[in-house]
């Protein structure tokens, strides 16, 4: 992708996970806080965050160029961690279209449902038919859901049509979204499978993807 501020590199996150701009979020860069002065007023001040929409990668990335990672937080309720990986820049090749999803595995996790033990539980319930919640989990998702689908080129049209904005203007989309913020501080809670908490995450909610580091 093409050097961006970090709230921009949000929405390339956030499409390229079929997400969509639902709930709250920030960025952790060398102990750090980053994020929206808007979204987070609440706590803007008093966390130390700085400015995700005045921040850019150039930045923040290492001015040579060498692999870098930073963390970024979506949706504080379901708590999605991700790690950040910067391989380095090269130049942008002329005939391409940025931002651009060479690949990945796996599907999103759908929004609200739980955090990583809640997208546990939701996929046990809809894989097997004899489970007490399998009609719930059919009807709350609402479509065909493959955890294991992945398609890049997908993912890079929907990073380039970009996201709904909170305000009702366009991050690049016109639609406004939904807005449930799921607290406003890391460690909220918006969880409709809480009921099903038993044990410890396991990987079936984890996806990974490499973009283009141009």
């Amino acid at each position: 992708m093409r050097d961006c501020d970090l709230d921009q590199f949000d929405a390339h996150i956030q499409t390229a996970m079929s997400w969509t701009n639902s709930h709250i979020h920030h960025s952790r860069i060398d102990d750090k806080l980053y994020g929206h002065p808007r979204l987070l007023a609440e706590t803007f001040g008093e966390l130390g965050y700085k400015d995700s929409t005045r921040t850019r990668l150039r930045d923040i990335l290492p001015e040579r160029g060498g692999p870098s990672r930073f963390a970024y937080e979506y949706d504080f309720g379901d708590g999605w961690l991700h790690e950040v990986r910067s391989e380095g820049r090269e130049p942008a090749e002329p005939r391409k279209r940025y931002p651009l999803c060479l690949e990945g595995e796996r599907a999103c996790p759908p929004e609200d449902v739980g955090g990583a033990w809640g997208y546990r539980d939701f996929l046990a319930a809809l894989d097997d038919p004899g489970n007490e919640r399998h009609e719930d989990a059919r009807a709350w998702i609402g479509r065909r859901f493959d955890p294991e689908a992945f398609n890049p080129a997908r993912a890079s049209a929907e990073m380039r049509r970009g996201l709904p904005s909170w305000w009702g203007t366009r991050r690049t989309r016109s639609r406004r979204p939904g807005i449930t913020r799921g607290g406003s501080r890391p460690g909220g809670l918006d969880d409709p499978w809480a009921g099903c908490r038993r044990g410890s995450p396991r990987r079936s909610g984890r996806r990974s993807g490499r973009t283009s580091r141009r």
